[in-house]
């Protein structure tokens, strides 16, 4: 077996709350005391980045630092969302990204048990999945990182965008995919549905971790005031009131956990949460079934032991 290069250490704290259990579980992908470790051959420094956290290319890592299933839950940053604008960023971020993980690993707990009869509305879970990664790393790309490189400097979130850059190939033809049986052009095989997930989840599944303490509240109080902060939420929020499906509003709730992080976006109108969470749950419940969580964020009780909860 090929031995994985040096590692080398960055510098940087990581806020996540990560304990020795979740250490063990990024497979050498943090070392204890909070300390990132990636495999690397760029020269990245914090001078560089403005002191934002330094990302290595995902595909300067090789399988040694890959998470294996199921991936693990990003940690709650530190702080109070609903009080300081500082610390909402790393905690939504957090929030958001654990939706993903739950959802990669829902796909990939019930994809073997998948029957014919299944396959469309399973089809149509992993769809609106991908749909969400797709529709994230638009609002990521085109309001969050041009508004920090206007104060930060252009090329400041460079990084991030690069790894989006080395995992979004096979992503897209694993969603390709999931159109294309939908449609009835493709069969279904849980065994290389799932392989082909993988080969780029097993990568975001990293990037999702390690983008995180770049939102750090103690970074951004050193570059931004809270009006500064206060305009991107109203740009946030305009792009998520004209973009927001609410066929799609569900995975909020069937992935998402309140016990675990509470963050919950407040900036969705009321009616369209409970047009999402009492009629087109009911309506097409048998594409959120396969959720891990209920209509109310609350993880169930199967998938608990999956979490060490």
């Amino acid at each position: 077996m090929a031995h994985s290069p040096e590692p080398r250490e960055a510098p940087a704290k990581c806020i996540c709350g990560c304990s020795n259990g979740i250490s063990s579980q990024f497979n050498g992908s943090l070392k204890e005391g909070g300390h990132v470790v990636v495999n690397t051959t760029r020269n990245l420094s914090l001078e560089l980045h403005l002191e934002l956290l330094p990302l290595p290319r995902l595909s300067d890592l090789t399988s040694f630092d890959m998470t294996s299933y199921p991936y693990p839950l990003i940690p709650t940053p530190q702080g109070d969302w609903r009080k300081s604008l500082y610390d909402l960023h790393a905690i939504r971020m957090a929030g958001i990204h654990n939706i993903f993980i739950r959802s990669f690993n829902a796909i990939i707990y019930h994809a073997p048990n998948i029957t014919s009869e299944d396959v469309p509305s399973f089809m149509k879970f992993c769809s609106i999945v991908a749909a969400s990664i797709h529709e994230h790393h638009s609002v990521e790309e085109q309001v969050i990182f041009p508004f920090f490189e206007s104060k930060l400097g252009k090329g400041a979130m460079d990084a991030n965008v690069t790894q989006h850059h080395d995992f979004m190939p096979k992503f897209d033809e694993w969603s390709d995919l999931c159109q294309n049986i939908l449609a009835k052009q493709s069969k279904f095989d849980p065994t290389d549905f799932v392989l082909l997930l993988r080969e780029s989840t097993d990568l975001l599944s990293v990037h999702l971790i390690e983008e995180v303490p770049t939102m750090e509240s103690s970074i951004l109080r050193k570059h931004f005031s809270e009006a500064e902060l206060h305009d991107l939420e109203e740009r946030l929020a305009k792009h998520l009131q004209e973009r927001a499906s609410v066929w799609g509003l569900p995975i909020l709730f069937a992935s998402g956990d309140i016990s675990y992080n509470s963050w919950f976006p407040d900036e969705i109108p009321g009616f369209l949460i409970f047009i999402a969470r009492h009629i087109v749950m009911r309506f097409a419940w048998k594409t959120w079934r396969y959720g891990q969580s209920d209509k109310y964020c609350r993880l169930k009780d199967e998938f608990k032991s999956m979490y060490n909860l």
